[in-house]
């Protein structure tokens, strides 16, 4: 994840009925138009106030087309191979712009792209041995914290009920091997929370006005704001 991303947030209004206080709004959340299918996708044209999730998927190396690539989007992946599996963002002149997965085996998690306002994604590169799908949703479809204790394992990308404010903190747990990295996501701007390899046990400030988070982990952990 690049440092000092900035989100211009204008499109999406992340809402909740639950919720009593006004939703952030994302620009780069914005909700794409129709994305076209690649191998047996489940492709629908969303109406302008309803985006439905796009499906692929396929077997091996591809190269997944992205329209409206402008646009934030969330990313979960499955994968099944035993081999290396690598998926690339790729700008408008095919050059990668960054790498979004990169393991070795099994995977399965959700990664957040085109974060930052000069984003401009038009395909994913996929590389993978073996068969593996990809669903396409807006980041408003991320997993819900209320924020009591939650639980993940791997890559995820968490959306709260209702934006931080004030002085807050967050516990933060990790038992894998490999990177654990946090970030939080205000309406204008993004901050690195943790960047460690290995198990890890911490508590960081969380900054006020967090609509989103994401976790980059290759083993289980827990996050607890306080």
């Amino acid at each position: 994840m690049k440092p000092a991303l900035a989100l211009v947030m204008a499109g999406l209004v992340l809402s909740l009925a639950a919720c009593e206080r006004p939703a952030a709004v994302h620009k780069g959340l914005a909700p794409p138009s129709e994305i076209p299918s690649t191998n047996t996708a489940d492709s629908t044209t969303p109406s302008p106030h309803s985006v439905k999730p796009q499906k692929y998927r396929g077997r091996g190396d591809k190269i997944v087309r992205i329209k409206d690539g402008d646009e934030a989007w969330l990313a979960a992946f499955t994968h099944t191979g035993s081999s290396n599996f690598i998926v690339s963002a790729l700008d408008p002149s095919g050059d990668e712009s960054d790498v979004l997965v990169n393991v070795i085996g099994g995977y399965k998690g959700t990664v957040l792209f085109n974060d930052e306002a000069d984003s401009n994604t038009r395909a994913l590169k996929i590389k993978a041995d073996g068969a593996w799908t990809l669903r396409l949703k807006p980041p408003s479809d991320a997993r819900l914290w209320d924020g009591e204790r939650i639980t993940g394992k791997g890559d995820d990308v968490l959306r709260f009920a209702d934006p931080s404010y004030g002085f807050s903190t967050m516990k933060l747990t990790h038992r894998g091997d490999s990177n654990f990295i946090v970030d939080s996501y205000t309406e204008d701007s993004a901050e690195n929370l943790v960047n460690e390899i290995g198990r890890y046990s911490g508590e960081v400030s969380l900054p006020g006005d967090t609509v989103l988070i994401t976790v980059h982990a290759d083993g289980k952990w827990t996050l607890t704001w306080t």
